[in-house]
């Protein structure tokens, strides 16, 4: 995908305590590119090498936490793009996303790199692959399934319906609903929590209820990826991308 037309991606680190907060910057909505997810990689690993931080904080700066890729103005390779994502997953300690405005499609997906989300009632998720005629991608057919069980997974991909925030509470997608301005003290709050305890205990119990995860996400965003390039082929994807640029349903037409 040609980042041309989007803002240089800025990710900053800083330690608070226990708890490394990592927070970035791409654009008005936040998208996201292989270089930005290749900086977040590099923060994260820098925490991971930290022996003072216990746990992470995931957040961004503005008004949406991120908006997916940018497929409208250009199109990231995926197996570049997924190859940096698995670099987050990798990480041994605890994350906790903070999840303002939109998360939506990919957006998503990076919201679900974190053991835990806290949303606010204003907060937009929505894994809407379907509405852009393109498969999920980021993972999610893994991910998304392992937080909400995959009957209300199946829903949420099949209609690419937008949840609020106390209905992403409701399914268990979001851990915490607060208030928009508390969202990263709340985060921070639920980080410190986790960072209390002792760390060797903590990072060995997730890699037990994480067991297997890692080489799980390989094999399927190596499946998604494929599925994307073979969509993007189609008129259903040029469809997709007018329809969304347009604000409007797809008309759609099967091949």
């Amino acid at each position: 995908m040609s980042t041309a037309n989007l803002a240089a991606p800025v990710v900053r680190w800083e330690r608070q305590g226990r708890i490394a907060r990592i927070e970035f910057s791409s654009g008005s909505r936040n998208h996201f590119s292989t270089p930005l997810l290749a900086q977040l990689a590099d923060a994260f690993e820098q925490a991971e090498r930290e022996p003072e931080v216990n746990a992470i904080v995931l957040c961004s700066r503005g008004r949406n936490f991120c908006a997916g890729a940018d497929l409208v103005d250009g199109q990231e390779e995926p197996a570049t793009l997924y190859a940096e994502a698995m670099r987050l997953f990798a990480i041994r300690k605890p994350i906790v996303a903070a999840v303002q405005g939109a998360a939506i499609g990919g957006g998503l997906g990076l919201a679900l790199v974190a053991d835990f989300r806290i949303v606010a009632p204003s907060s937009r998720l929505s894994a809407n692959f379907v509405k852009l005629g393109i498969h999920p991608g980021f993972a999610m057919t893994y991910t998304l399934p392992r937080v909400v069980g995959p009957q209300r997974a199946a829903e949420l991909f099949y209609t690419g319906r937008r949840l609020t925030g106390k209905e992403a509470h409701a399914i268990q997608l979001a851990d915490r609903v607060v208030a928009e301005d508390q969202l990263i003290d709340a985060a921070l709050e639920f980080a410190c929590a986790i960072a209390e305890n002792a760390p060797l205990a903590v990072e060995a119990t997730r890699s037990t209820l994480r067991m297997g995860l890692l080489e799980a996400l390989k094999s399927r965003t190596e499946h998604e990826a494929a599925e994307q390039l073979r969509l993007r082929t189609t008129a259903d994807f040029a469809e997709g991308i007018r329809a969304v640029t347009e604000r409007r349903p797809g008309n759609w037409m099967r091949a």
